[in-house]
């Protein structure tokens, strides 16, 4: 009876476990100084995903088997079968291009518009750090450059607080200088964007639901224009 309740348990733990992981946030964090970087951050892991370190391997000897001849009877006998394969296979009827376009249309206002509302609905994005100093080799150059980093850094401000939930760090460490006295500009940003797995299952599965039944609705409309040919000849 103790090893059953004990079996029971575990299981119920192990569940509780898997459940529990479908509720935590899992960060990404995205950061640009000298080079890209791209962190994964579950809790208080953080693992490196770019860049990776390359590991170096060791070259293996390996002998050639086969000799020049039978190498080059080999490639012959290929190029019959596929020269085989090319005479007896049908040619692949083209769709016209109204047919594409209307299927893009479809698929973008079906499967991608949607998608893209359930992400912002459930993306969050933290600005960390966005520290850019301007600098060209002409001061007026550097004094209109500033002007519409600012304009643009507002408006993507605006943008993302309108689509997601926008969030900034502790310090707030935003901020764009103009350097008059440097002929190179300065980028220092590094940015966390988070989601839930379930929100990632929520966002997903209704996209691949709508995307088979767009691709089979265009796939029945595809076979009625077939029959209907036959049915004129």
């Amino acid at each position: 009876m103790k090893i059953f309740l004990g079996v029971i348990l575990t299981v119920f733990v192990l569940l509780l476990l898997f459940c529990s992981f479908f509720f935590l946030r899992v960060w990404v964090s995205v950061a640009y100084k000298d080079r890209p970087t791209l962190k994964l951050k579950i809790l208080f892991f953080s693992f490196k995903i770019f860049p990776r370190e390359k590991k170096r391997k060791l070259e293996k000897y390996t002998p050639k088997k086969h000799s020049s001849t039978d190498n080059a009877k080999r490639k012959q006998k290929k190029d019959k079968k596929n020269k085989a394969n090319s005479k007896t296979a049908k040619p692949k009827e083209r769709k016209k291009l109204p047919e594409i376009l209307a299927f893009y249309r479809e698929l973008i206002e079906t499967v991608i518009v949607p998608m893209l509302g359930r992400l912002g609905k459930h993306l969050v994005i933290r600005i960390d750090r966005l520290m850019l100093g301007i600098g060209t080799d002409d001061s007026s150059k550097t004094a209109v450059l500033y002007g519409g980093v600012i304009a643009g850094a507002e408006g993507l401000i605006q943008l993302l607080s309108s689509c997601c939930t926008l969030k900034f760090g502790k310090d707030r460490d935003i901020s764009v200088s103009a350097r008059f006295d440097r002929n190179v500009s300065d980028v220092d940003i590094q940015l966390s964007l988070s989601l839930k797995p379930w929100h990632a299952l929520h966002i997903v599965l209704p996209a691949l639901v709508d995307f088979l039944r767009v691709k089979e609705c265009f796939s029945s409309s595809d076979k009625d224009t077939q029959t209907q040919k036959i049915q004129k000849i």
